[in-house]
């Protein structure tokens, strides 16, 4: 398998064993974290991280995968994420969850139409298959919000293997990419089995106050019918790769993509936005204000910050399926 022709911007890669041994040293302690205060390393890592690992995610995807989005594609994404974001502030009660269901298979087919648009066998599979999709995701909605909020979090293994396909053969590359596999697949999996022994989801830190309805968060991350042992695991996991996330956004990536920030800014340059430090400085703004928030009505706080975040939440799955649309066969 090549990659097609879309142009995508990229920093000089070289997996080096220093790297590997800070992935190996953050993914021990978030493991400890995880498996002794699971309720406290999510909700203070949501706290201090959510809104920067926005920001610096965005910062990457757009400055590296920028060339993916050709002609009117920038405009369906666009209007695809805004309708996401607004339709979760929006007081819609039970119709909130379907419509952005609904909204985000448009939005995907939307994005197959314009990127197939000369490729229309393709096209005629695609839409179907995406069809069924959409039908299962809405007969099984409370399903589908919990797969997604986990999946969110390993979805950063992606852009980790894209970014090491230059030097994947290479001793400390595979040591790099098995590293990785071992906090999105591996211990996960050792979480859920049991083989790694939860604490339970309620904890003796502050965190337990600042929520407020622990079991209401941990049903969050709960499918319908789990019972508490299974709620403990799953809320372990999710404290596991939200931290484990929120460092390869808020430190990995940053400190290897100078090229990428260099090129969003740039971007954001030519069409007279803010930019830089200036940028920089309103997301710090922003971050203080939304940890003030949570701390004082999480509920109300998280809500908001949930719906901002659908903006780069989403748009990991449409790069997702411009990635599928991207390859072919020699």
């Amino acid at each position: 398998m090549v990659a097609e022709a879309p142009a995508i911007p990229t920093s000089a890669v070289a997996v080096t064993w220093r790297q590997c041994a800070e992935v190996a040293g953050v993914t021990v302690v978030a493991l400890a974290l995880a498996l002794t205060l699971p309720l406290a390393t999510a909700v203070f890592a949501l706290l201090l991280f959510g809104v920067l690992h926005n920001y610096f995610e965005i910062r990457y995807v757009v400055g590296r995968f920028g060339g993916l989005f050709a002609g009117r594609l920038v405009d369906a994404a666009l209007v695809g994420l805004t309708t996401i974001v607004l339709l979760r502030l929006a007081p819609l009660g039970s119709l909130g969850r379907p419509a952005e269901i609904v909204t985000t298979y448009g939005m995907l087919a939307g994005v197959l139409a314009l990127r197939l648009t000369r490729r229309p066998a393709l096209l005629a599979a695609a839409l179907p298959a995406l069809l069924v999709a959409a039908g299962i995701s809405l007969s099984y909605a409370e399903y589908h919000f919990v797969a997604i909020a986990h999946l969110h979090n390993v979805l950063p293994l992606v852009f980790l293997w894209e970014w090491t396909a230059t030097t994947a053969q290479s001793p400390a590359g595979r040591t790099f990419r098995l590293l990785h596999l071992s906090w999105a697949v591996l211990l996960p999996a050792l979480i859920l089995t049991g083989a790694l022994k939860s604490a339970a989801a309620a904890d003796p830190t502050p965190a337990s106050s600042i929520v407020g309805d622990v079991d209401g968060f941990v049903r969050t991350l709960l499918p319908p019918g789990g019972d508490a042992e299974v709620g403990a695991r799953l809320l372990t996991m999710f404290a596991l790769l939200q931290l484990m996330h929120y460092y390869v956004w808020c430190r990995f990536f940053p400190a290897v993509g100078g090229i990428e920030a260099a090129r969003f800014d740039e971007t954001l340059r030519g069409l007279g936005l803010p930019h830089g430090c200036r940028l920089t400085g309103f997301v710090l703004l922003l971050a203080g204000a939304t940890l003030l928030v949570m701390w004082s009505d999480f509920w109300r706080g998280r809500s908001l910050y949930g719906a901002l975040a659908g903006y780069h939440a989403y748009l990991e799955y449409v790069l997702l399926l411009l990635f599928v649309l991207s390859w072919r066969r020699d």
